[in-house]
């Protein structure tokens, strides 16, 4: 059986690079020939010991799993594909109706495209909870779409036990989501401004921060400039190659994502505790709009009794990659059948 993941090139910078090469890296630790090609490129690219493959890889595989895209002639070449849903359905539809990516115009259209296909295509989606009411109504009583169980090969990167990043404050806050419609920091941005009022020894960085010079990076540094929030701001940077050492130095991260985002599961990885509007955070504030629950969330969350060893042991147990492993495998066999 020869798998091949055609996805996007993006270490440290892309949650769905990450997760489809934990999904390869796992499957070849289990006997399962399976490649990462660059859908973008095609071309041969390093990360560490890491190595994508080229379109050639392609040629004698038996099934294809799209993350991103599947160029010609490969897409309709007859190859049985998985069709992996990335990504909040609503997200999608918010860039395509508001048109907040124009380099991605149609995310949601070709998705539903996509869907139209009615010969060899499955749809494969980790986030059954949250997100499963979405595609089953779109999968049109299809009985297209498979649900595999989440996990993660955190490996030694994601661990309390490492470099810590020299950071300030007593404690020192996190923000580490990048800036959009449905993820976007604001509202944690300023309840951390209502805990540092209770304890300006506090001190916050802001990570995966819109780059310099773009127009969401402007106005948020307009806003910084202008009000007391850069009084409590100690760091503002974009993608960061070293954001273990952040979170093992990090007393608290917070995050307004509702799921199990991979920041917050890498954050708990390294030990950090997590305020965010998910039922495993270490604090759960779901009005997350409401900065003094944020700060509340931040207080409870420092006092939570759990050791960062513990908190990083129980993540791990939660997402084994090795159940998502078996479900994959056991979606292939159903495929080939």
């Amino acid at each position: 059986m020869r798998i091949a993941h055609w996805s996007i090139w993006g270490p440290n910078r892309s949650g769905m690079y990450e997760t489809t090469r934990d999904i390869v890296l796992a499957q070849r630790d289990n006997g399962i020939d399976c490649g990462f090609i660059d859908a973008q490129s095609g071309q041969a690219l390093t990360d560490g010991a890491f190595q994508t493959d080229g379109y050639a890889y392609a040629d004698t595989a038996d099934v294809y799993a799209m993350h991103l895209a599947i160029p010609q002639p490969y897409l309709t070449d007859g190859t049985p594909t998985a069709i992996f849903l990335h990504g909040h359905p609503l997200y999608s539809m918010q860039t395509e109706l508001y048109q907040l990516e124009h380099a991605n115009d149609k995310p949601f259209t070709t998705v539903l495209n996509l869907m139209n296909r009615t010969e060899d295509t499955w749809f494969v989606s980790m986030w059954e909870q949250e997100q499963g009411a979405y595609w089953r109504a779109l999968d049109n009583c299809r009985d297209r779409l498979r649900f595999v169980p989440r996990g993660i090969r955190f490996g030694d990167k994601w661990s309390p036990n490492g470099p810590k990043r020299a950071l300030d404050g007593d404690p020192c806050i996190v923000i580490a989501d990048s800036f959009r419609l449905f993820k976007d920091s604001l509202s944690v941005l300023f309840g951390a401004l209502e805990y540092w009022r209770r304890n300006p020894r506090a001190r916050v960085y802001l990570f995966a921060m819109p780059p310099q010079n773009s127009q969401p990076r402007i106005a948020l540094d307009r806003w910084v400039a202008s009000s007391e929030l850069h009084r409590m701001l100690s760091g503002v940077s974009e993608v960061v190659d070293y954001l273990p050492e952040v979170f093992r130095r990090a007393d608290v991260v917070l995050s307004t994502v509702t799921g199990e985002s991979r920041v917050v599961l890498e954050a708990q990885a390294c030990g950090c505790p997590v305020v965010a509007p998910w039922p495993d955070a270490d604090a759960t504030v779901y009005d997350h709009w409401d900065p003094a629950s944020i700060a509340d969330g931040i207080e409870a969350a420092l006092d939570c009794g759990m050791t960062r060893e513990q908190r990083a042991d129980a993540t791990r147990a939660r997402y084994p990659i090795q159940r998502t492993v078996q479900g994959l495998k056991a979606l292939y066999e159903e495929m080939l059948s």
